[in-house]
């Protein structure tokens, strides 16, 4: 990466820090908290969106925290700066619309074998 946090790799367009910074902060939740898609699955009433709104709005509430959260997780992106906790929401984002894309995939492997 550059100074700017661009990628030097060839043939990827270069987006900038927003989205590796976003990128770093998913592989986090997936690699040091295990939160991954299989994980997130179980997050059906839009918890994760509601998190990432309220980063995104600084109304920072546990009540809307998945209740498998440690409340030490709610602690550290409370003390996370404003860019961070951006880049925690746009992270929590990418999650649901992975869950969401998981979700339809399952929905029509089942309608295939229902028709077959």
């Amino acid at each position: 990466m550059d100074s700017l946090g661009n990628s030097q790799t060839p043939g990827i367009i270069q987006y900038g820090r927003g989205i590796a910074m976003i990128t770093t902060e998913r592989a986090e939740q997936i690699h040091k908290h295990g939160f991954d898609t299989e994980h997130d699955k179980q997050h059906t009433g839009g918890e994760l969106l509601e998190v990432a709104r309220s980063l995104i709005y600084l109304r920072l509430d546990w009540t809307v925290y998945p209740v498998d959260w440690p409340v030490e997780l709610f602690h550290k992106i409370n003390k996370k700066s404003r860019v961070e906790q951006l880049a925690v929401a746009g992270a929590l984002i990418a999650a649901e619309i992975d869950r969401q894309l998981a979700e339809e995939e399952r929905d029509d492997e089942t309608t295939r074998k229902e028709s077959e």
